[in-house]
């Protein structure tokens, strides 16, 4: 696993998404994975068709809303803020030190993430 940066996640985009993990299993910070699959000329060339795990390292704050539809769930895009509401309820020392990013999906979907670091994982 290698850790990236806001600017890469500008790559992904109409990705499949095969799941979505909020990891409560470690003593010392949450972790939320998102697995997916770039599609063949997604313009970056080590994620070109490549099968990727997205990791937010050390939580701070999901604000997950998922709307179900049929057939596959698409990544749109990835930007680098949360919405003023989400922002309001977290006390602003939360923010400092942090990455603070949303992730949209094509069904609705959104993340809203606060976390220490970004990894990815890329696999053939």
């Amino acid at each position: 696993m290698q850790s990236t940066t806001l600017d890469e996640l500008g790559w992904l985009h109409d990705a499949e998404v095969f799941n979505i993990t909020y990891d409560a299993s470690r003593n010392n910070g949450r972790l939320l994975r998102i697995a997916m699959r770039c599609h063949d000329d997604a313009g970056y060339p080590p994620w070109n068709g490549k099968y990727l795990v997205l990791v937010a390292v050390d939580i701070v704050a999901v604000n997950h809303i998922a709307w179900a539809v049929k057939g596959p769930e698409v990544f749109d895009r990835a930007f680098p803020a949360i919405s003023d509401e989400l922002a309001e309820r977290l006390d602003k020392i939360s923010l400092q030190n942090n990455l603070v990013f949303s992730l949209y999906l094509h069904s609705g979907s959104t993340l809203e993430v606060v976390c220490r670091e970004l990894q990815v994982e890329v696999a053939p």
